[in-house]
């Protein structure tokens, strides 16, 4: 008996890798039935994400814009997102003593009171550069991960607690498309993504997307 439990053990993650793989077999197939490669296409597309772990981010995150790409092959698309972003954090002013010359103000962005704390709308507008993997396509629709780098910049310290009013930023995608024509597409995404420094002074943020893939 302790054999065979030291053995079913071992191998559990082996055998649910295995079908794992016996499964993606399939996938690739039917991602590559549909003639894409070559084809541009643009997104529109809004996000909405919240914050996670950080208090001073009071209001979600917005994203909004486009994406354009074209497939490189029938089952990788490669594009580039510019969007804009606007949400509420708080603004920490440290009284009079720090904010001489109105030099706090010039570097936060926002007039404030001497010694208390506001709430201000942060914008922002940047780039990614995404690639996507279409894991599983048929004629209706397909499911897809994808990854992304990116360039933000901010009229605030974002986060307040950071360093810098720009940001590298990261993502890493899961979602589905569900075809409408031939050439227009819904699109889902949900998205985890990081900017700035992996630490207290970075933001993480999840949260999911909408838009419509024009292919042409």
């Amino acid at each position: 008996m302790s054999k065979i439990s030291r053995f079913s053990f071992k191998n559990t993650k082996q055998v649910v890798a295995f079908v794992f793989f016996l499964c993606l077999i399939p996938c690739t197939v039917l991602a590559a039935d549909p003639d894409n490669q070559g084809r541009g296409f643009v997104e529109p597309k809004v996000y909405m994400s919240g914050a996670l772990g950080n208090s001073n981010i009071t209001s979600p995150i917005f994203n909004y814009g486009a994406e354009f790409g074209f497939f490189a092959t029938n089952n990788i698309d490669l594009g580039v997102e510019l969007l804009g972003v606007y949400f509420q954090q708080h603004q920490h002013n440290p009284g009079n003593l720090a904010n001489i010359g109105g030099l706090y103000s010039a570097l936060y962005g926002m007039p404030v009171s001497a010694g208390t704390n506001s709430t201000a709308g942060t914008e922002g507008i940047g780039g990614n550069a995404v690639a996507n993997w279409h894991f599983f396509q048929t004629d209706k629709g397909s499911g897809f991960v994808g990854v992304g780098l990116g360039y933000f910049g901010f009229n605030n310290i974002t986060p307040i607690n950071g360093t810098s009013q720009t940001a590298l930023a990261e993502n890493v995608d899961l979602g589905f498309t569900a075809n409408i024509t031939d050439n227009l597409f819904l699109k889902m995404t949900g998205r985890y993504q990081h900017f700035g420094e992996y630490s207290d002074k970075g933001l993480d943020t999840l949260g999911g997307s909408l838009g419509f893939t024009i292919m042409f």
